[in-house]
């Protein structure tokens, strides 16, 4: 059977025993009280992939026979959920890793660092409860990160001593190789020496003089066996050195695996004071100083988690402090703007209603402006009518002196009819009655038209004073008029002033309404805050609490204790 035979051989045993493994995936879920189906098809379904690597060719089969063993273990940690169990599942993973050593293939052990890393990381975010007990984020990503570190550690321990171990092995096989060869160069030459001898012993019946030589040739060749001999003796010594050696490199890459078993133990268990202190062989120190560098970065790394975790929980009690401070005092600024928007609500409401009242006796204004317009207008025409009654006073005067001069012309008339009838005698005695009578109605017709005359000039004067009194009222009216105006024009400046003011006091108002509301929404959101920031709070001491279970070397506690 060749080599590739064997390991194929080899990983048809593995898969046999992941098949072996159904059960108790099964049993778990079962004892768990969990449902069996996700477990199961999880199981089978890694099981059947690591059938179908036996037929890709060794080359495949090795990595999906790694892969379809991860995915046992995956079955498994789904069965415990909800479990105590369930973490202490996750220490078939290293195991795994471990077991996977004996397929002597580091594409095997990184395809299953690479599986366990895929599982862990999705389903921590995806279906976190098929991983971890818990389901809080932080904490699960917490353990996914020292899970993925310890797993790194472990995948690069076992490469190299896979590495190494081919390593070793290559060069045994050079050596036996080599002694095969030597071997089957002696069998070549010893079969020649007995093929020499029988000819030999042919030829000494041929020749007594060929004696001598044969027995010459005889001795060279007894001489010859023995060298082949000593050789043999010699390649077989060196074999066993060989071999001897091997046995030691065993021993130690055993010893190896033990100590970095320890080691890792160690590390699950939290102790990040675990170190190899112990010298490995010379080949091996590096290894050692490897195992160790990576512990104590891991050591670092999770006490400044810690730290990190301390400082994140105390700056975070300071932000829930300070946002639930300012929420009161948004609370309090919410209150004081419901309350001035509330007053800037009446004062509106009077700027409004001043606004209708400086508009409504704006209307009363116009009002008076156009009464007094038409007072104007009545006292024109009446000034009009009394310069009307001025101009017939004066004709009526002209009349009156027209009377006055026929009165006049009627005395002398009469008079000259007196001198007349005086003349005439008794003859003439009527006719100076009459002309006696006619001079005494002359007289009486002057004097009434003096009389008329003297009534038409003061008339006439005062309707002269009352056209100049008219005039000025007139001109009060106007004055008035323009006053009313301007009046009537500040009065509606005055409205529209108060109307802009209480469009701009409702702007005003609107402004600090919104205003309000920001602050309350502003102080709903501070009081979210606050809730935040408790929930940052006590993650930072769930984090806080998850890294008091390590176990750290002395400066870095005293690192942890002072933060």
């Amino acid at each position: 059977m060749d080599e590739a035979s064997k390991e194929m051989s080899i990983v048809g045993y593995f898969n046999l025993a992941i098949v072996a493994i159904i059960p108790c995936v099964l049993g778990a879920a079962w004892l768990s009280g969990n449902a069996v189906w996700l477990p199961l098809a999880i199981s089978v379904l890694f099981a059947c992939a690591g059938f179908l690597a036996t037929r890709l060719g060794i080359e495949a089969a090795k990595p999906l026979t790694g892969v379809a063993l991860v995915g046992q273990c995956i079955a498994l940690t789904a069965a415990l959920s909800g479990t105590p169990w369930q973490i202490d599942a996750h220490m078939t993973f290293f195991a795994a890793l471990a077991v996977l050593v004996v397929l002597n293939d580091v594409r095997t052990i990184l395809a299953g660092t690479a599986a366990i890393a895929l599982h862990h990381l999705g389903f921590s975010i995806a279906v976190p409860s098929l991983v971890y007990p818990g389901t809080e984020l932080l904490e699960n990503l917490a353990r996914t990160m020292f899970h993925a570190v310890v797993v790194l550690v472990e995948a690069a321990a076992l490469s190299f001593a896979i590495r190494r171990q081919n390593r070793l092995r290559a060069e045994i096989s050079e050596g036996v190789e080599a002694v095969t060869a030597a071997s089957q160069a002696a069998e070549a030459a010893r079969d020649a020496a007995k093929q020499a001898q029988r000819d030999a012993e042919k030829q000494r019946n041929l020749a007594v003089e060929a004696k001598g030589n044969a027995e010459r040739a005889l001795v060279a060749l007894e001489e010859e066996k023995r060298q082949t001999i000593a050789l043999h003796e010699a390649g077989k010594a060196r074999d066993a050195r060989e071999r001897e050696a091997a046995e030691t490199r065993r021993q130690q890459q055993e010893q190896i695996v033990v100590t970095l078993v320890d080691g890792l133990t160690r590390l699950s268990r939290g102790d990040l004071t675990a170190r190899i202190l112990n010298a490995l062989p010379p080949e091996y120190e590096e290894l050692r100083h490897d195992f160790n560098r990576a512990t104590e970065a891991l050591d670092t790394a999770i006490n400044e988690v810690a730290v990190n975790a301390a400082q994140v929980l105390q700056e975070a009690s300071g932000i829930s402090g300070s946002a639930n401070a300012l929420s009161r005092r948004t609370e309090q600024q919410a209150a004081t703007l419901e309350e001035t928007a509330a007053a800037m609500e009446k004062l509106t409401e009077l700027v409004q209603s001043t606004a209708r009242n400086a508009s409504q006796a704006a209307t009363s204004s116009t009002n008076a402006k156009r009464d007094a317009e038409e007072s104007g207008k009545v006292v024109a025409q009446a000034s009009e009518a009394m310069r009307a009654i001025s101009d017939s006073a004066g004709e009526v005067s002209k009349i009156i002196g027209v009377i006055d001069d026929i009165a006049f012309q009627t005395n002398l008339l009469a008079l000259n009819a007196g001198v007349e009838a005086a003349r005439a005698g008794d003859a003439g005695r009527g006719f100076a009655v009459v002309a006696s009578e006619v001079r005494a109605l002359a007289q009486r017709s002057s004097e009434a038209a003096k009389e008329i005359n003297t009534l038409i000039s003061k008339s006439d004067r005062q309707v002269t004073d009352g056209v100049r009194h008219v005039g000025e009222t007139v001109n009060v009216l106007n004055r008035v008029t323009a006053a009313v105006s301007e009046i009537s024009e500040r009065v509606q400046q005055i409205a529209n002033s108060a109307q802009e003011q209480a469009d701009g006091l409702g702007e005003i108002n609107t402004a600090v309404t919104r205003l309000d509301n920001v602050t309350q929404h502003n102080a709903a959101m501070f009081e979210e805050t606050a809730a935040a920031s408790s929930k940052l709070t006590e993650a930072a001491e769930r984090m806080r609490s998850l890294t008091e279970h390590f176990t750290f070397g002395e400066a870095d506690a005293s690192g942890i204790r002072a933060a």
